[in-house]
């Protein structure tokens, strides 16, 4: 084998029995810069693919995040139309016992302000429409900004929470049962203003607080409880400051 210089390419013949076999290396092929850009490239290659890989595992995420939320949003409307029909016959123990407010603060908790705010204004005002109760006006109304209120602050608020535990959901359930209840109060006012008639201080303390005592007491307990056995299950883990919750299994 011999090697010989031509118009800057390296000619490297061999014999190889009557034929004659040539190979032609360009010279660049060989300088140590260009394995290097080779490398490189490869390198920033695997690098884009190495991202764009978690980015479509992100995208999975979140898209099976949002198809969890909608079906948890759908069955929680779902009881809210459904366990007022049990104390339906009584309406003094429905105003008690407050029913339809639980599934409402719990789609906040668990899918968020938007679905809380969104099915706390459907709910009242698709069951007016479908079993004529509560009436649409005013009191079904009054209700949807009441219960959307309730949804969005109790959502809003426990998201935002450096601790998302029992005694967050506590001080979460409490605001959004102050700011509902003052919403509800001032639409009433505004809507019985409207028909002519007085929404007085002691109507309001009535409708809010003192007929309402026992709901509130069944809320400030179930609610947690029902989060905190989630949390035990997995299915909706508690967070800490700085740390984000662990994955179900």
């Amino acid at each position: 084998m011999r090697r010989m210089r031509a118009d800057s390419k390296w000619l490297t013949d061999s014999r190889e029995g009557e034929g004659l076999k040539v190979t032609l290396i360009r010279p660049f092929q060989t300088l140590p810069w260009c394995r290097c850009t080779r490398a490189l490239i490869r390198g920033n290659s695997r690098a884009v693919a190495a991202k764009n890989a978690e980015g479509r595992k992100v995208m999975k995420k979140k898209r099976r995040e949002s198809v969890s939320k909608m079906v948890q949003a759908g069955v929680l409307l779902a009881l809210g139309l459904i366990l007022p029909i049990f104390t339906g016959q009584i309406p003094k123990v429905g105003q008690m016992l407050l029913p339809m407010h639980i599934p409402i603060l719990l789609c906040g908790f668990l899918c968020g302000p938007r679905y809380g705010l969104l099915v706390g204004i459907v709910c009242p005002l698709f069951r007016s429409t479908l079993f004529g109760v509560p009436p649409i006006f005013p009191t079904a109304l009054a209700m949807a900004f009441e219960l959307g209120t309730y949804g969005f602050v109790s959502g809003y608020l426990y998201s935002r929470s450096r601790w998302q535990c029992v005694l967050a959901a506590e001080k979460c359930l409490l605001a959004a049962m102050i700011a509902g209840r003052l919403v509800w109060g001032a639409v009433m006012f505004l809507l019985l203003h409207l028909m002519g008639q007085n929404f007085t201080i002691q109507a309001f303390l009535s409708g809010a607080l003192l007929t309402a005592i026992p709901g509130i007491i069944i809320q400030l307990f179930l609610i947690p409880m029902v989060l905190y056995a989630l949390n035990r299950a997995g299915l909706v883990p508690f967070r800490k400051a700085g740390k984000q919750p662990a994955a179900a299994s």
